[in-house]
């Protein structure tokens, strides 16, 4: 026990982050300190600070009117954090952490006074086993909110059954829709293959249909590709001018190209679409406080997955990945959107005699296999063959095989697996149709 007596679990830096947010951050602080108990912070300055917000919103004042001393105002600021916006969803997940410091503290709290009682045995067996079970009754223990059937229930018709609003997003490839019904609400999609395969042409050729087509709000995260580039693709899949030739400043284009450049930007900037990628970190969180921000989207593309930080530090590459899964994945069904992700395969895919991939090929990738609700896997075999290729290939041309393309759905949660697609994938103008 002496080991007990000697813990006392805390973490000064979560409540510095936390007080600091209420005291210079936090909208709607009412909303907050209703929730907060002083008891929640082992540092007793800070229990001070939250027994007065508390002591002036039961009096009917404004909390944040409260000015803290000047002493404890220079220990708050800091400046990572001051210079961020308020996420709701990061406070709350501090807040849970904090309770459960607070409750771990509460039961070595209820150990020691146990074995107190055993020890100058003052009270029988019994009634110390009566006193324990109602003080354990008092822990607070942060848990996840149980739904009921019934408030499903309320939302299956407008989300399953409304045929003249659908709530799925298509993808604009009607085989590949046919089969999985589009993206799902709430679902953590997954778009995988090797380098060069064309993994974000194919995803911006989505964008285009549900921006152009579907009129939906899209949020496009990339850390791959620069805006200027996402643009030129946009224009060379809705133009059918060669990307190369329109993003080479050194090659002169006709009149006619600068035409249909021209509609396609006119298009283009029609559409509701945002882009994000050049913060320097990208985590779950910030993509919710991107959301927020835009009031709401349809859905959200990632390019790619390996670039995201995890919200919660990782000791190996495997555990990094895997909380990056798993955050996709809870944020997905928190926003109750469908997220679509660019992953990338590893390696022992080439040690195969048949090369194309499958969902083994995404172990070293965490956790991800088991997330996900979908997984499209791309699959070009001139890639795997390019030495063959080489004799038939000249400066300036595509040879046909370079062209082709398979879709395999190798994991669908809601329907039909392993089925294969054929496409053709115009490597010059980006554009990919179904065969």
């Amino acid at each position: 026990m002496t080991k007990i007596r000697n813990l006392s679990p805390n973490d000064t830096e979560l409540e510095r982050t936390i007080i600091s947010s209420i005291v210079y951050k936090c909208p709607n602080l009412n909303n907050y300190i209703n929730d907060l108990k002083p008891e929640y912070f082992y540092k007793k300055s800070y229990q001070d600070i939250i027994k007065t917000l508390k002591a002036k919103l039961k009096a009917g004042d404004d909390p944040s009117t409260f000015d803290i001393p000047e002493a404890m105002r220079k220990e708050l600021i800091v400046k990572d954090l001051i210079d961020t916006t308020f996420i709701t969803s990061q406070f709350k997940s501090d807040i849970n952490k904090l309770k459960t410091i607070y409750s771990k503290r509460e039961l070595i709290r209820l150990t020691m006074a146990v074995e107190e009682m055993i020890s100058k045995n003052s009270r029988p067996p019994g009634e110390i086993k009566n006193w324990l079970s109602e003080e354990l009754e008092k822990v607070e223990l942060s848990g996840r909110d149980i739904t009921k059937i019934q408030d499903i229930d309320l939302n299956f018709e407008d989300q399953y059954l409304d045929i003249e609003n659908p709530k799925n997003v298509m993808t604009g490839f009607k085989k590949l829709d046919n089969l999985t019904g589009g993206f799902r609400p709430g679902s953590y999609n997954l778009i995988a293959g090797d380098r060069s395969t064309g993994k974000s042409t194919f995803i911006l050729n989505m964008v285009n249909y549900m921006c152009n087509k579907l009129k939906k709000k899209v949020l496009f995260i990339s850390m791959e590709m620069g805006y200027s580039e996402i643009l030129g693709k946009l224009i060379s899949i809705n133009s059918g001018i060669d990307s190369f030739r329109l993003l080479n400043p050194l090659i002169k284009l006709k009149e006619n190209d600068f035409k249909l450049i021209n509609e396609a930007r006119a298009k283009i900037y029609e559409y509701n679409l945002f882009l994000d990628g050049h913060a320097p970190r990208t985590d779950t969180f910030f993509i919710e406080d991107l959301y927020n921000r835009l009031g709401g989207v349809d859905i959200i593309f990632i390019d790619y997955l390996r670039l995201l930080a995890p919200t919660e530090k990782g000791y190996s590459a495997y555990e990094v990945i895997t909380n990056i899964s798993r955050d996709l994945q809870t944020l997905s069904k928190r926003l109750n959107i469908p997220l679509v992700v660019i992953s990338t395969l590893n390696r022992k895919r080439h040690d195969r005699e048949d090369k194309r991939p499958n969902l083994s090929d995404l172990r070293d990738s965490g956790n991800i296999e088991y997330d996900i609700d979908l997984c499209l896997f791309l699959y070009r075999e001139a890639l795997d063959n390019y030495d063959s290729l080489k004799e038939n290939h000249y400066p300036g041309k595509v040879n046909p095989a370079e062209r082709e393309l398979e879709l395999i759905i190798a994991k669908n949660r809601y329907g039909t697996d392993r089925e294969i697609f054929k496409y053709d994938f115009d490597l010059q103008t980006g554009i990919f149709k179904e065969l």
